[in-house]
């Protein structure tokens, strides 16, 4: 898998990724293209830490704005019943 391939499915640039993980181009291309064991493993494992923390605060607003798409359309279905009644 490419960095961008990887970089996509987190819906992030390559550059956003880097900027996330604290990782370069370059790091990140070894790793992930590479296969190579980073000899810096608290630089990685701080990288991990950033993505999930990243995963879970993206997975947190899509349930947010999910939820409020939701309850805003319970609120527009209201409108059948109220114009039901009269």
């Amino acid at each position: 898998m490419t960095v961008k391939e990887y970089a996509a499915n987190f819906d992030l640039t390559v550059n956003e990724l880097c900027e996330v993980t604290g990782l370069s181009r370059q790091g990140l291309n070894d790793i992930l293209v590479g296969g190579y064991v980073t000899k810096e493993s608290r630089k990685r494992a701080k990288a991990v830490d950033n993505l999930l923390t990243y995963t879970t605060d993206a997975y947190n607003a899509a349930m947010e704005q999910a939820d409020k798409a939701f309850h805003g359309r319970l609120q527009l279905l209201q409108m059948f019943y109220n114009e039901g009644d009269k």
